[in-house]
């Protein structure tokens, strides 16, 4: 009888899959499953909430609004970071007379004034005015259109699930939260006259969550598979995220924020620091530089007062602006008839 010898290195060829949905469907689960089978698997509850509270809060911007153009007063009044609601300007500052404005582009008669705290005051509604510090978290939820939505809701529906999955809802609810507060902070303390809303910080917490818990499987597991998750879930909400016109300061926050809470859950993916450091004190420094980190600009947030809005106009500077135009044409005597008399 012939003997037959199969070579144990060389794999038996199989017909390639048919290119179907199920197939599609399969690759798309390799690559946004991060947790071990013989893992415990965690509901995404927080990945689905949060999602929706961002998508169902965009809807009553519009309606409020009246359309989809949402204006920077619909983001303030909805609950948008903006540091001049948030805490108090100099008095000097408060006390001036300014023009008030409606907020849509219309004006109030043309003498009319009031003070730059009352104008203020109309635009970010009075409960809590001027130490509004609910925008913290409530900029978190709202976006300014939808493009800003689809950007981050695509983001916490795929990184968010992968990583509630493995490691649980309170976890990752608090690098979310905790990455959206510190980028707001940063935000607050380096763009003080602009409007933040978005969940860009939070985002970009989760993101680098996964990246520590991905470096971090590349000793372990297939590093090919990681690196094609790394490629497709990181590095395209970075890329398209730098060219788009949005919060940097809060983009640096929320990561540094994700990188540390990754150090002190995932622990270093790097052997050589593990070699040297112990993992426990490495766990603890990463936690004490992020108490600092937002210690520090706690501190510089309260200490400094809120800016002079450069969009607001002095009263005083535009009546004088006026009365110069009009003195500038000489107004010439007009001659009326009254029953064939002329009177000047």
């Amino acid at each position: 009888m012939a003997t037959v010898l199969i070579h144990p290195d060389i794999p038996e060829s199989r017909p390639a899959r048919p290119l179907t949905i199920h197939v599609i469907a399969d690759k798309f689960r390799d690559i946004v499953t991060i947790s071990d089978p013989n893992q415990r698997f965690y509901k995404p509850i927080f990945t689905i909430i949060i999602s929706i509270i961002n998508i169902l809060l965009l809807i009553v911007a519009f309606i409020y609004n009246g359309g989809i153009n949402l204006t920077t007063l619909t983001l303030i009044r909805m609950g948008g970071q903006f540091v001049p609601c948030m805490k108090p300007a100099a008095t000097k500052i408060r006390l001036m007379d300014v023009v008030c404005t409606r907020g849509e582009g219309k004006e109030w008669p043309l003498y009319d004034k009031c003070t730059y705290d009352q104008f203020l005051k109309y635009r970010c509604y009075s409960f809590l005015y001027p130490y509004q510090l609910y925008r913290f978290l409530t900029a978190m939820f709202l976006h300014a259109n939808m493009l800003h939505l689809i950007l981050n809701v695509l983001n916490i529906m795929i990184v968010g699930f992968s990583l509630e999955t493995k490691y649980g809802t309170v976890k990752i609810s608090l690098v979310y939260i905790l990455s959206g507060l510190t980028g707001g902070l940063l935000s607050a303390v380096f763009q003080r006259q602009s409007i933040s809303v978005g969940a860009s910080g939070a985002c970009y917490g989760l993101v680098f969550f996964y990246l520590m818990d991905r470096l971090q499987a590349l000793y372990t597991l297939d590093r090919r598979q990681i690196l094609i998750q790394i490629a497709s879930l990181v590095v395209p909400y970075i890329i398209i995220s730098i060219f788009v016109d949005i919060d940097h300061f809060g983009h640096i926050g929320g990561a540094l924020t994700g990188f540390l809470i990754g150090l002190m859950i995932c622990g270093c993916p790097i052997p050589a620091v593990q070699a040297r450091i112990d993992e426990l004190r490495l766990k603890q420094l990463a936690l004490l530089l992020l108490i600092i980190i937002n210690l520090l600009f706690i501190l510089i947030f309260f200490f400094t007062k809120a800016p002079r809005l450069s969009s607001v106009n002095e009263f005083q500077n535009v009546q004088s602006s006026i009365d110069n135009i009009l003195n500038s044409y000489p107004i010439k005597p007009v001659r009326i008839e009254v029953n064939g008399t002329r009177q000047d």
